[in-house]
């Protein structure tokens, strides 16, 4: 079975990932917010707009400089030249998103230092990162192992381009073998039309997200459903206690599996 082609078509609709993460946060409650690779800062918006609603604040950082495809038209490449950090923060600014929504950084993040930044700037933890910096795999593999240790217990992490670009695609690779400590799932969707996907012309994105429910040992409110098969099923009921113990017999597992599995390479 192929997958659908969306570069044979004559005109490609951007599809926006902004509304979709913008809506993630939200649900999820988040309320410190980071971006590696704000660029345009249209991405930003979105999280900035979903940040003033909970109370909560966004932090970006980027080189802010041009680099690689966007040096600009001057250079040849289709793809409109990269801002200033100052252009940006005017834009958003004009938005009505200030210093108590929105703080910006120009940092490389391969600095040893931008771990002390998002440490300090944060206070030592991060609900939700987007990735979407460097896509080199040094380059997306270096901004996780720097976000990770500082993600909540309930935290996500979202990698784009994980269809489209090499990097992030490799690290997907990593986060289901090398990197996998049992401590986290990944959803990877490789949905989402885009300029410069080249075939099938999608942009993909993958979620990482911490595995807080098999730690909670609570969080079951509604019983009732499953008494109603009791009749039919007598195995079909399951005290909530059973089902935070199977939780955690099962996350153990995992812990240990994912530690012997390093052992062995």
């Amino acid at each position: 079975m192929k997958l659908r082609d969306y570069s044979t078509l004559e005109e490609i609709e951007h599809t926006n990932w902004g509304p979709l993460l913008g809506a993630y946060i939200e649900f999820c409650d988040y309320r410190k917010i980071i971006e590696i690779g704000v660029q345009y800062g249209d991405t930003t918006e979105h999280f900035c707009r979903v940040a003033k609603k909970l109370g909560g604040k966004v932090y970006g950082y980027d080189f802010f400089d041009p680099i690689g495809a966007y040096l600009g038209h001057a250079a040849g490449s289709k793809i409109p030249i990269t801002p200033p950090k100052e252009v940006i923060e005017e834009k958003l600014r004009k938005k009505g998103y200030d210093e108590g929504v929105l703080s910006l950084t120009k940092v490389n993040t391969f600095e040893p230092d931008f771990s002390k930044v998002l440490e300090e700037q944060t206070g030592g933890e991060i609900d939700f990162a987007f990735v979407d910096g460097c896509h080199s795999y040094a380059g997306v593999k270096n901004d996780f192992l720097k976000v990770y240790p500082l993600l909540s217990p309930e935290g996500t992490i979202v990698f784009h381009d994980t269809f489209s670009h090499t990097g992030p695609r490799r690290l997907i690779m990593d986060l289901y073998e090398e990197l996998n400590d049992g401590t986290f799932d990944v959803v990877n969707l490789p949905f989402g039309r885009g300029p410069g996907a080249g075939k099938y012309n999608r942009i993909g994105l993958a979620f990482l997200v911490k595995r807080s429910y098999a730690t909670s040992g609570g969080g079951i409110i509604n019983t009732d459903h499953d008494k109603i098969g009791i009749d039919e099923d007598p195995n079909s009921w399951t005290e909530p206690d059973k089902v935070y113990a199977m939780e955690k017999e099962w996350y153990e597992k995992q812990l240990l599996d994912a530690k012997n599995k390093r052992k062995l390479e």
